[in-house]
């Protein structure tokens, strides 16, 4: 990696993006085993992020390692967003706390979420509802 010691100012570059990464093989082995939290899921959507900037600095290089791997880096663009749209950013540790699913993000989710939050009064509309499709007071 000759280039790398020669380009101070590219070296730096991609030293200042990989410490913008997360620990992917271990995320993948919390994933393996299903103990995988929240956060991790959103450590890996910011590391899937910074692979396009990656790969372009891997790709003005003339060392045909690092233009080998800019061939093989898939950025997972949708993966990335899936994740981010999902999960809220202030999310808990655990997936067995609540607040892990971004508000918006599922219909039915909100739902149950405004039922276990305001059951009575969802109680109270759906007896009036049932009252008048049933015409039984």
């Amino acid at each position: 990696m000759q280039e790398l010691i020669e380009n101070e100012s590219r070296a730096q570059e991609i030293r200042q993006l990989l410490g913008k990464t997360a620990d992917t093989e271990r995320i993948a082995a919390r994933i393996s085993t299903l103990r995988v939290g929240p956060r991790d899921m959103l450590a890996l959507a910011g590391t899937l992020r910074q692979i396009p900037t990656l790969r372009q600095q891997f790709e003005q290089s003339q060392a045909k390692l690092l233009k080998d791997l800019a061939q093989r880096c898939d950025s997972m663009d949708e993966l990335a967003h899936l994740l981010e749209s999902a999960i809220e950013p202030n999310c808990p540790a655990s997936l067995r706390d609540p607040g892990v699913i971004r508000n918006g993000f599922s219909a039915e989710l909100d739902r149950l979420r405004s039922i276990s939050r305001d059951g009575q009064s969802w109680l109270r509309q759906y007896q009036k509802e049932q009252s008048e499709r049933t015409g039984i007071a």
